[in-house]
């Protein structure tokens, strides 16, 4: 019986997992996570310095989640161009960038610009990576997506607690050093 880290497929020498599509698209979401997490753990801490109010918090989350939506309207018109795989390998480091950004974020301003670049990349990485997902469960023929998601949770519970760990007690920099890597 195969181990279960390693895959193999027909004619194929054995595989270890991450080297899997499901194991590729299981990184992705976890990454993912790990990015939406470092912003959530750190978010108090950057919007204090950038002296963010409540009410322009709750206006810049309002655009960030309307840029979201669009990206995710939006995003199968780039897949039908480019192709899924060259949309989620060009989305996710742009994502990378854009949550480095609004964790570096020192104004009200910023703070509204960089959760709307985010929204826009964090909505196409997330269509883009479910449409991935969903593929490489078609081609398995049994349900994976429910596991990927959960990949993409507990990133985003581990990134929460660094991101807020960091932010208090080394700086925001560091943690979006980590989202761009």
């Amino acid at each position: 019986m195969t181990p279960p880290q390693l895959a193999v497929v027909a004619g194929e020498r054995p595989r270890t997992f991450l080297l899997t599509p499901h194991g590729a698209a299981a990184a992705m979401f976890f990454v993912v996570g790990i990015g939406v997490g470092l912003w959530s753990g750190a978010s108090p801490t950057i919007l204090a310095h950038a002296g963010v109010t409540a009410p322009a918090f709750g206006v810049a989350l309002t655009f960030f989640m309307a840029a979201y939506l669009a990206a995710m309207s939006s995003g199968g018109l780039l897949i039908g161009r480019f192709g899924l795989r060259k949309v989620l390998l060009a989305g996710a480091p742009l994502l990378g960038l854009g949550v480095a950004a609004l964790l570096m974020a020192r104004s009200s301003g910023a703070v509204l610009v960089c959760l709307v670049t985010f929204g826009v990349f964090a909505g196409l990485v997330d269509l883009t990576m479910n449409a991935e997902g969903a593929r490489v469960e078609r081609a398995l023929a049994r349900p994976i997506l429910a596991g990927l998601h959960g990949g993409a949770s507990t990133g985003t519970a581990l990134g929460a607690i660094a991101g807020s760990l960091i932010a208090g007690n080394v700086g925001s920099w560091l943690s979006a050093v980590i989202a761009c890597c």
